[in-house]
């Protein structure tokens, strides 16, 4: 919708341009004459047998088209001031934007974080399309402001508030958004990439389709936050609250999410390969589906998640909190669950070794099988099979405090 609107506005531009090259008066005269032949054609009074010879007929026509200006003159004269006013738009949007300009830069320098006027001039330079990269607007209250599809490249809008704010398709890359108040606002399909959101509170934010590679979102609040297909590529997000939020098929690949927490977080076939986890609050997490290859789940709490189907291939699970856990058909081929807690995790037709099962704590107290009467048997059979024991026995007394 954007993109159709700045093309539209970019097409009529050419048009004002052209125009404006035109002078005054000869635009006037143009203006006279179209309009003249226009009202010639239309009006029924100009007959040209009604002229008495020896008239030309060239001459008859001159005659009569002078008849039709004199008694069209008034029309004639309001066409020809809109057309002048239209000529003379961009010089009054000039200095539009000019006092637009003005209003911004004297609220930044009075360092005022309450104006009416600035925030009108930010919407309406927005509106005709015009850059806002760069601006200074540090704890400046921005509440439900719309700026969609706006250029806020490099902005300083630390500590502001722009709750409940449009800033759909905005550009805001490079941007300082640390603990701004973000709650609510509608970042639909924005760029943020490179920015700064360390603190910000984005709690019930949509931020759907949003670009956030390389972000630094550490200690961002993401509760409730709508996140489904954004692009959350080698981000920061240490010690994040991202309880509830939305994250389905959402890119966290190479993601730092240490200490997250992302308690149930729908994570639903999420790409999260290669992303580090340590110690990450996961419990309750829909992650089925989920591409975990490579990634760091060292003590993370799983407990309750739903894993079904995920890829963790690689994955390191040491000490991780694994308890009612349902891992139903998770590719764990070579993960390491090392001190893993397995208290009523549901394992039926994962794809892990007995080795594997071992390293595991509580592994015994797993669930197998779909046939409740087999599980026993299963266990009872993995006990027997000495060959598949670790060589030193598996430490698992942490998880008694």
């Amino acid at each position: 919708m954007v993109r159709k609107k700045r093309a539209l506005n970019e097409r009529f531009s050419k048009w004002e341009r052209l125009i404006q090259q035109i002078p005054n008066w000869p635009l006037m005269f143009i203006t006279i004459i179209v309009v003249g032949v226009a009202s010639f054609w239309a009006d029924d009074d100009t007959n040209l047998s009604k002229i008495p010879p020896p008239v030309t007929e060239i001459e008859k026509k001159i005659y009569l088209l002078g008849k039709v200006i004199l008694r069209n003159a008034e029309p004639i004269a309001v066409v020809a001031v809109v057309v002048l006013y239209y000529k003379e738009a961009p010089a009054r949007r000039d200095k539009q934007h000019n006092e637009a300009w003005q209003i911004i830069d004297n609220a930044a320098a009075a360092k005022v974080e309450t104006s009416y006027a600035r925030y009108k001039a930010l919407q309406e330079l927005n509106d005709d399309d015009i850059s806002l990269q760069g601006l200074d607007l540090p704890k400046a209250k921005l509440i439900k402001i719309e700026l969609v599809g706006a250029n806020l490249r490099e902005t300083n809008l630390a500590e502001a508030d722009l709750t409940e704010a449009k800033l759909k398709e905005a550009d805001l890359s490079g941007a300082d958004l640390s603990r701004a108040k973000l709650s609510g606002a509608d970042l639909t399909k924005a760029v943020l990439i490179d920015a700064n959101l360390s603190g910000a509170d984005l709690s019930g934010a949509d931020l759907t389709g949003v670009k956030l590679t390389g972000a630094q979102l550490i200690g961002a609040d993401f509760t409730g936050a709508t996140l489904t297909g954004a692009k959350l590529q080698r981000t920061y997000l240490t010690g994040a609250y991202l309880t509830g939020a939305k994250l389905q098929r959402a890119h966290l690949s190479g993601a730092k999410l240490q200490k997250a927490y992302l308690t149930i977080a729908k994570l639903r076939e999420a790409d999260l390969s290669g992303a580090d986890l340590t110690g990450a609050f996961l419990s309750g997490a829909n992650l089925s589906g989920a591409d975990l290859t490579g990634a760091d789940l060292t003590g993370a709490q799983l407990q309750r998640a739903h894993l079904t189907g995920a890829d963790l291939t690689g994955a390191k699970l040491r000490e991780a909190d694994l308890t009612g856990a349902k891992l139903r058909e998770a590719k764990l081929r070579e993960a390491d669950l090392s001190g893993a807690n397995l208290t009523g995790a549901k394992l039926i037709n994962a794809n892990l070794t007995h080795k594997q099962t071992k390293l595991a704590c509580f592994w015994e107290k797993a669930i197998y099988k779909e046939n409740v009467k087999e599980n026993p048997k299963y266990i009872n059979q993995l006990q027997k099979n000495k060959s598949s024991s670790p060589t030193d026995n598996v430490d698992c007394s942490f998880w008694d405090n």
